[in-house]
């Protein structure tokens, strides 16, 4: 049997509890981690999400390569439906069940609990976050390589890449936008087997062991959350983000096939175009356990077929 998470008013063993105020991602890998170093739950990086919004969206993360989709690893539930009856898994039927997961929770009824999967983990994992100029060959030959390889790469690394416009400063003083792309990652591995395996995928990266981290799975989100001058993991229990966000307007899309060279080099320069705020594409790669799901098992269809999902974000200041 997987193993799966306590709660103390659900009959069967190992469940959350949501009753309380709702939880967080950050909340619940914070208690997986009281108890295991080698158990985790696949779901996203951003600490503040709550976890029952990831399963109604379908939910994706550094794990989904491996385990799949947050809302894959739900095993049962408890919904007060529009009669005021308390349902679980069973007493629901398995259409509700299946309509549950990623396609809406809210309009079907409160759900005041879900029972989780949870995954194993080694005890180390290896995380970067590197910068690259865009205005150099070896970035663009990086990036066409990895649309057609970050989905094939083993299931253990996921690769996020982020391209965003930043101000720069030349050697004359004058200030300048440039393009920058992030390659962020985590590798559920040493350091060690990483540059192997980079060096074979993504050569043009020139990942350096400086700039690679062995970590606690756990602490793998203070990392990616910008964490990282040793805080505690007491950080993922607070409510409120340590992003001082912008108002922002954002939209996904599933991409199927690479996208040409010279189309995305020209969507690239719309960001160029952005003078009231600031614009980033982020993309995630897929594959991995995800073709091996079928497209009909929940109410998320981007299985097999889907290279990576491409995200837009817009954000500007409120004056």
């Amino acid at each position: 049997m997987p193993p799966t998470f306590k709660s103390p008013f659900f009959a069967p063993r190992n469940m959350i509890d949501q009753r309380r105020r709702g939880e967080q991602i950050g909340e619940l890998y914070y208690r997986i981690a009281e108890r295991s170093e080698n158990l985790a739950f696949p779901a996203g990086d951003c600490h503040t999400v709550g976890i029952g919004g990831q399963i109604g969206g379908g939910g994706y993360g550094y794990l989904t390569r491996k385990y799949g989709l947050t809302a894959d690893n739900v095993l049962d539930t408890e919904l007060i439906d529009v009669k005021g009856r308390i349902l679980n898994r069973k007493s629901m039927g398995e259409d509700l069940f299946w309509a549950i997961r990623s396609g809406g929770p809210a309009s079907f009824g409160i759900v005041l609990a879900w029972k989780l999967r949870l995954v194993t983990v080694p005890s180390t994992v290896t995380v970067f976050d590197v910068r690259r100029n865009m205005e150099g060959d070896a970035t663009k030959k990086l990036f066409h390589q990895w649309q057609r390889r970050a989905d094939k790469v083993d299931e253990d690394l996921s690769i996020y890449v982020r391209f965003q416009t930043e101000s720069s400063i030349d050697k004359e003083g004058n200030k300048k936008i440039v393009l920058a792309a992030y390659f962020r990652a985590t590798f559920h591995g040493g350091m060690d087997r990483l540059l192997e395996l980079m060096q074979k995928e993504f050569p043009e990266l020139g990942l350096l062991r400086q700039e690679c981290t062995e970590i606690r799975w756990v602490k793998s989100f203070l990392y990616h959350n910008f964490f990282r001058n040793g805080e505690s993991l007491d950080v993922l229990l607070n409510r409120i983000s340590n992003y001082n966000m912008s108002s922002f307007k954002a939209k996904s899309e599933f991409v199927k096939e690479p996208i040409a060279d010279d189309a995305f080099k020209e969507m690239l320069g719309r960001l160029y175009e952005e003078e009231v705020g600031g614009v980033m594409i982020d993309l995630f790669p897929f594959g991995g356990k995800m073709n091996k799901i079928s497209e009909s098992a929940i109410p998320f269809p981007y299985r097999a077929g889907n290279l990576y999902n491409i995200h837009y974000l817009v954000l500007w200041e409120v004056v």
